[in-house]
């Protein structure tokens, strides 16, 4: 299984399943969060969750009958 849901994952033989990850989500939160740091330097820091999602490709799949 790959992790970040490369477009190569598709061409793989077989066909790689992967973790998707919201990459844009999680750059958005780190940057909202360092420039609340910077704002205020005292408070604490956020650890951040972010929903990922399994895409299941061949390597996940039952072989063919």
């Amino acid at each position: 299984i790959g992790f970040d849901n490369t477009e190569a994952c598709q061409y793989s033989q077989p066909p790689l399943s992967s973790i998707d990850q919201p990459l844009e989500d999680m750059a958005a939160a780190a940057i909202a969060e360092l420039v609340g740091l910077i704002q205020d330097p005292e408070r604490p820091v956020r650890f951040l969750r972010h929903d990922l999602r399994l895409v299941e490709r061949a390597t996940v799949a039952p072989p063919p009958a």
